[in-house]
């Protein structure tokens, strides 16, 4: 489509004599525009039988995802477009349907999932509407009420003296293209807030009066610079709070984070000289926790390493005495930083199941002791009557 579309800028500056331009597409390579057509219907029939086999292979459920009937759609008005082309009489409205070959651009969007980066990005998009919408209305108000503002004073400037025109009509017409007509003040406004405010601001002082230069710069200094970055600030920080919340995004993250930590255990590994199938021993262990620079880096990973011993034994899950890979990986995680909510709640459920234990125990024993005293009672009453003697 890029290729069409510059044979075609080819064709129309050579028609126009534009300077550069001095032979016409044709002249490049004569087959190329029968190549592009052909291109165009080889593609068209390809998307045409992705569709029919999807059907005959999916049945209902296909028509069960938003992407098939995006795919369908596609097939049928490519289907119109071919049918338009078959028309006798060509029309600038007619030729237009051809734009609708750029919605197969959307079809990559498809695979957009299988980046974190790209769905962050339009994950954010997608939920930056609301603050967009509000920073436009705060935008749009401000500008419409500055449009009005200095529209007026520029005209009330330029034409002071009706009554013995200066005849400086260049003059007049140059203000008139800043400031004519209120969508004339409103774009004005809109390039000195967001795009080149120099320009605009010289014109008025050279044209009207050196006294514009106040209100532009204090225009440019307080909504051009400030407001302006203070919309921009709360806009981002709306966007990503907001983005921060949604389920792709921090599963993506959860992702992310334990293959990062995955990859680092990996690396010490490596760092100790052990390939993935060998354990590390307690005495490779603390031999390895005397160095420095090992410490320091489990310090970076949120486990600071202050009694080596234990933390081994805190991570040699089955006992065996030695560390595998995946004891590293799911100790150190559980290790890491301070104590979660969910480390706090099976600490109290462990400390309510003792506690119930320590009363069962306790139970037993004041029923043993009972027991006992029972047992003991005859031979008291057997000894009564000699302590009485």
């Amino acid at each position: 489509m890029a290729i069409e579309v510059q044979l075609q800028g080819l064709e129309w500056g050579y028609q126009l004599n534009y300077d550069g331009y001095t032979r016409g597409a044709d002249a490049i390579w004569p087959p190329l525009p029968e190549i592009l057509e052909i291109c165009d219907l080889t593609f068209g029939c390809l998307f045409a039988v992705e569709v029919v086999v999807k059907v005959w292979g999916l049945g209902r459920r296909y028509f069960k995802s938003f992407w098939n009937f995006f795919d369908l759609s596609l097939v049928l008005l490519w289907c119109l477009e071919m049918a338009v082309a078959l028309m006798p009489m060509q029309s600038p409205s007619l030729r237009l349907l051809r734009l609708i070959r750029l919605l197969r651009l959307v079809k990559p969007l498809r695979t957009i999932k299988n980046f974190d980066s790209l769905i962050i990005m339009t994950t954010a998009l997608k939920h930056s509407m609301g603050a967009l919408f509000w920073a436009s209305i705060i935008m749009l108000v401000v500008e419409v009420m500055l449009a009005l503002l200095l529209g007026q004073l520029a005209i009330a400037f330029a034409r002071a003296d009706d009554e013995s025109p200066s005849g400086d009509t260049e003059v007049e017409l140059k203000i008139f293209e800043y400031f004519g007509t209120f969508p004339r003040s409103m774009l004005t406004m809109f390039q000195m807030t967001l795009g080149t405010w120099v320009t605009v601001a010289r014109d008025l002082q050279e044209l009207i009066t050196p006294a514009f230069n106040l209100l532009t710069i204090l225009f440019k200094g307080t909504f051009g610079f400030a407001a302006v970055g203070v919309i921009n600030g709360v806009f981002m920080q709306e966007t990503m709070k907001v983005a921060q919340t949604d389920d792709i995004i921090m599963m993506r993250d959860v992702a992310r984070r334990e293959k990062v930590h995955s990859n680092k255990m990996t690396a010490f590994f490596q760092y100790t000289d052990h390939s993935r199938e060998t354990p590390i021993t307690r005495s490779e262990w603390n031999k390895v926790m005397e160095r420095d620079d090992a410490r320091h880096w489990f310090g970076a990973q949120g486990l600071p390493i202050r009694d080596p011993d234990t933390i081994f034994n805190l991570i040699d899950s089955d006992n065996s005495d030695s560390i595998s890979i995946d004891e590293l990986v799911f100790g150190v995680s559980q290790l890491q930083g301070v104590a979660s909510g969910v480390d706090v709640a099976i600490l109290k459920q462990n400390q309510i199941y003792l506690m119930a234990l320590i009363e069962k125990v306790l139970e037993k024993c004041e029923v043993s002791r009972e027991v006992e005293t029972a047992k003991l009672m005859p031979e008291m009453d057997s000894v009564k009557p000699c302590l009485h003697l």
